[in-house]
């Protein structure tokens, strides 16, 4: 149906036939009867009252906003795999978590108050199902531990939320929120960009396995790959440094944080022995 007008539809027995008012297009689809228990649950689901448990339009908005930040994948993978996004909304605050083995994100935003706190684990896919029904029209979200409602002038959509354990919440806050208070060995402002562009223009002789070595000096960072196909250095200015210490890291999940970063200057820190951290605080987002 998609770039199609007007559609005529016919039903007999179980034959779905279609075709165009106007013009040659038709088809037609077999259709399966609904059993009770499948017609009783839907039922369930459409009458359920969004308007008295939505959220105010902006909290979704910073919510769909802030989730952007947050959009790590399966570094590693041939194709796309997204990770959870770990939710919480409580009082005038969302928390927003995710991360594998290999790297993580925490996002924190001030909002309007929350009248009804939720804690869900969700797919940032479940945000693009929403803006593609949608259509930039004004819809209603309804958030809670069990279901994410989305109701629209045309549609409603119930997305099943992803199960998971009370633990898998504050992973993350812990892990992240350690790396914060821990004392750090190097730190530094760096441009978000310009570290961007260096990667990637670095990584033109990745190859798996090997690893970027990183250097923090006074006034700069250096940057140096050494591959079978080659050996390319770079430099970055930096600001207000603190310390000098050289890591190795793997470029992939770096790559994958880099990517969903916002362009702002960060402050970059080095956690001996543990991890490297990239901080940015802008319009009310840490």
């Amino acid at each position: 149906l998609n770039n199609r007008a007007e559609i005529k539809f016919t039903l007999q027995n179980s034959q779905l036939s279609f075709s165009a008012a106007k013009g040659k297009y038709t088809g037609n689809m077999t259709t399966q009867p609904a059993g009770k228990t499948s017609v009783g649950q839907i039922n369930i689901l459409l009458a359920t009252k969004v308007e008295a448990a939505s959220l105010p339009e902006s909290v979704f908005a910073t919510l769909d906003k802030a989730i952007k930040y947050c959009k790590l994948g399966d570094s590693y993978a041939e194709i796309d795999s997204e990770l959870v996004r770990y939710i919480i909304g409580n009082k005038n605050k969302i928390t927003i978590a995710t991360y594998d083995q290999f790297h993580s994100a925490l996002l924190t935003t001030k909002v309007d108050t929350i009248k009804n706190p939720f804690k869900i684990a969700v797919y940032q896919s479940h945000f693009d199902a929403i803006h593609k029904l949608a259509k930039q029209k004004e819809v209603q979200i309804a958030i809670n531990d069990r279901y994410f409602y989305v109701s629209g002038p045309h549609f409603f959509l119930c997305l099943l939320p992803i199960q998971y354990n009370e633990q898998e919440f504050e992973v993350v806050h812990g892990i992240i929120n350690d790396m914060i208070t821990k004392e750090k060995i190097a730190s530094c402002n760096l441009d978000t960009k310009a570290l961007s562009n260096a990667i990637e223009n670095i990584c033109s002789i990745y190859e798996m396995g090997s690893k970027i070595e990183l250097t923090v000096k006074q006034k700069r960072i250096d940057l140096k790959l050494a591959t079978s196909h080659g050996s390319i250095t770079d430099a970055l200015a930096i600001s207000d440094s603190e310390g000098t210490a050289t890591i190795n890291f793997d470029a992939p999940p770096l790559k994958d944080v880099l990517k969903c970063s916002p362009p702002n200057v960060c402050r970059f820190a080095i956690v001996e022995n543990k991890a490297y951290t990239l901080e940015y605080k802008f319009d009310g987002i840490f």
